[in-house]
């Protein structure tokens, strides 16, 4: 945290973190990452796929898995 000039873990995000794309590239996982306004989730905004998929199956109670209801 202090080498990244943050006093909190809860300051860190992933603008602080880089990750390795290829042997010789570097890229910040913020540019990585799909970014989602606060608060789109909840109120039923999915703007990409990989939400539409995985946030039906998330369970605010648990990290075990919900089964996706059928359509």
């Amino acid at each position: 945290m202090q080498a990244a000039g943050l006093k909190h873990p809860g300051e860190l995000d992933a603008s602080h973190i880089v990750r390795r794309t290829s042997e010789q590239g570097v890229k910040l996982l913020a540019n990585l990452l799909p970014f989602v306004q606060p608060g789109a989730l909840l109120s039923g905004e999915m703007p990409f796929q990989v939400f539409r998929v995985y946030w039906p199956m998330a369970e605010a109670t648990s990290f075990n898995r919900v089964q996706p209801v059928a359509a």
